[in-house]
């Protein structure tokens, strides 16, 4: 990554956050009919891979971390936020190791992938957790897993496009 100036890497931080909100705003009125509960494509992290790209992993953290938190204070919920929260958390620390160690043989698509996955796991232990069942969790573990897979392979290639267009040198 070529170095940017502290006021360019701030505007350039500050324009991925605003995108992965809006992104994530807008993705509510994509008709998605997997009829899972809760079930949407993720296009907010098509933010997230990029930035692992052209930034290191505290800065992409807080990218995750602040969109979580407005993206719940603008149009979500209290439940809505736990759910983000630990998935998002989850599949940031997937993404931060398959991206540092795994960088030359996983391209955006794998990294997506991983953070899809491993996103919907969180979202499942919060279920389990809320509904006090882990019999829920584990009869929806298939078919979640089965759509992050296919909605991480859709974002990853998506994320492989942004990078590129990015003129950032990396």
């Amino acid at each position: 990554m070529r170095l940017l100036s502290k006021t360019r890497e701030m505007v350039f931080l500050s324009l991925l956050i605003a995108m992965a909100i809006v992104l994530s705003y807008f993705e509510r009125f994509i008709p998605f009919s997997w009829n899972i509960p809760g079930m949407k494509l993720g296009l907010a992290n098509v933010i997230t891979i990029a930035a692992f790209y052209f930034f290191n992993k505290k800065k992409v953290f807080a990218i995750v971390v602040i969109r979580v938190v407005l993206t719940s204070l603008l149009v979500g919920s209290v439940m809505s936020f736990f759910y983000s929260l630990l998935g998002g958390l989850l599949s940031f620390i997937g993404m931060a190791i398959i991206h540092q160690f795994f960088y030359k043989w996983v391209s955006p698509i794998g990294i997506s992938i991983v953070g899809a996955v491993l996103h919907n796991i969180g979202q499942l232990i919060v279920l389990t957790i809320v509904a006090r069942s882990v019999t829920i969790a584990f009869s929806y573990a298939p078919f979640i897993i089965i759509a992050g897979v296919a909605t991480g392979l859709f974002v990853g290639v998506t994320a492989g496009f942004f990078i590129r267009s990015i003129p950032i040198q990396q």
